[in-house]
């Protein structure tokens, strides 16, 4: 969304209230970013779109994915393959954009590595633990512009089946393949009511739970929380060197915004020592 807003000058929704703006988000397809600034090349569009795609299967699944999409339009459009404008007076304009373009790539790609590559903390057992904070997740809700504050803590919602929010992931990046038991320990609340949202973990696309979400129910004391613990653990072997996809879905159906939900603060990762 940062992106289409620095291209074409305003955010691919607007409205009245802000509900109306979340409903044009669930419901509407993104505009062509060239109705607002129909200076932009053609290659730009996809790339554009593809970020405010409604399944998150269809959006980029890394910042380094989108990096190198980034790049290779700005060869593209240094290259003159593209229909960009011929006038000397627009030519700052390109180089401007090309130079926005290519910042972003580096931004984008040295965002994706620190908080991928960044050292694990390592206990005394020889076990690594990985934090994974709800920032690190895509594809859950999060309030566009800044954090979503709720119970004191930052957090990541997923929502029903029929909302664009139902899944979130989070990529992990290791050294080597492990062995033995690992465990995802995840901070996090359920919806409010005696209905325990469903969920489903899967690690590398392998399911490891699915059931009952586990932690405690949302009483709704916005100063606190009822923010708690659950550890699920699992074979090693599912991980491996290289990235690894970690996915946590709501199985249940339900509108924004609305139970059944789930909501996550952060998740640590913790893999056995050699």
């Amino acid at each position: 969304m940062l992106l289409y807003e620095l291209l074409t000058g305003r955010v691919p929704f607007q409205a009245d209230t802000a509900l109306a703006v979340v409903l044009k988000h669930i419901h509407d397809p993104p505009p062509d970013p060239r109705l607002f600034n129909p200076t932009l090349p053609a290659v730009l569009t996809p790339i554009l779109l593809r970020t405010l795609e409604k399944e998150p299967d269809a959006r980029y699944q890394s910042a380094v994915e989108m990096a190198t999409a980034l790049r290779a339009v700005a060869a593209q459009i240094e290259r003159g393959s593209d229909s960009a404008p011929t006038r000397s007076r627009q030519q700052p304009s390109w180089r401007a954009l090309l130079a926005a373009l290519g910042a972003l790539a580096l931004l984008f790609g040295l965002a994706w590595y620190l908080s991928s590559a960044a050292a694990p903390t390592v206990p005394a057992a020889g076990q690594s633990t990985l934090r994974l904070d709800d920032d690190r997740w895509q594809g859950g809700f999060r309030r566009a512009g800044g954090p979503t504050i709720y119970g004191g803590r930052t957090a990541t919602w997923i929502y029903g089946t029929v909302t664009p929010y139902s899944r979130m992931r989070a990529i992990v990046e290791l050294r080597r393949s492990p062995s033995g038991t690992a465990q995802l320990t995840v901070e996090g609340m359920d919806s409010e009511g005696r209905a325990k949202t469903s969920i489903s973990i899967q690690i590398n696309q392998v399911e490891i739970y699915r059931g009952p979400n586990p932690l405690p129910d949302d009483d709704l004391p916005l100063e606190s929380g009822t923010w708690s613990t659950h550890t699920w653990s699992f074979d090693a072997a599912l991980l491996h060197a290289g990235s690894n996809e970690l996915q946590i879905s709501n199985l249940d159906e339900g509108a924004f915004s609305r139970p059944p939900f789930f909501m996550l603060d952060y998740a640590d990762l913790v893999i056995p020592g050699e």
